[in-house]
């Protein structure tokens, strides 16, 4: 796979190509064609690359996430997380932005910025409306809300995804975001 490369059009379509020392060569790429502005989720299964495009209502604005047994989590227009095969939506626990990217871990948990807001409407990325909380989530068999962490009143979280690392010698990973207030 290192030697694939790829472009989504402003239109919606595309293209991969396999680039080698002498030349790029378009080859086909499932499907061919997204919404426009959608961000592309590449997967890879048995050498094949394709991409994961969104399941009808869901946002035109950020990607899913491929979960255990071929599922599929994502974000609906509405801000609704929902997973493909459950019965069941957090929509009304979990409520993020159209844009939000959704990080999963190695266990299929997912974490995401939810909570929009227009308390702090000063626009600098491009909208009025940040978040103030970070929602981890269990996806199997079903989604569930696990831990909600809002940010103190008056205080919003800039960006559309948290970094989730393991920064120190403590076993598990650290969530980090950028929090802004009016002063």
């Amino acid at each position: 796979m290192k030697d694939m490369g790829g472009a989504a059009l402003h239109d919606g379509r595309v293209q991969e190509f396999r680039v080698t020392q002498r030349e790029a060569v378009e080859i086909g790429i499932s499907p061919d064609v997204l919404s426009p502005g959608t961000p592309p989720l590449l997967v890879v299964e048995d050498g094949v690359p394709r991409l994961v495009a969104p399941p009808d209502g869901a946002s035109t604005l950020t990607h899913p996430v491929v979960l255990d047994g071929g599922r599929v989590a994502y974000i609906a227009g509405d801000g609704a997380l929902i997973a493909t095969g459950s019965q069941a939506t957090l929509a009304e626990a979990v409520y993020a932005l159209p844009d939000a990217r959704i990080l999963m871990d190695e266990d299929h948990r997912l974490l995401l910025l939810t909570g929009p807001t227009d308390r702090y409407p000063h626009g600098v990325l491009g909208d009025r409306i940040e978040v103030f909380a970070v929602t981890f989530v269990e996806t199997g068999p079903i989604l569930r809300d696990v831990l909600t962490i809002p940010v103190s009143d008056g205080f919003i979280i800039e960006g559309i995804a948290p970094i989730w690392v393991d920064v120190d010698d403590v076993p598990g990973r650290e969530i980090i975001v950028t929090i802004s207030n009016s002063e």
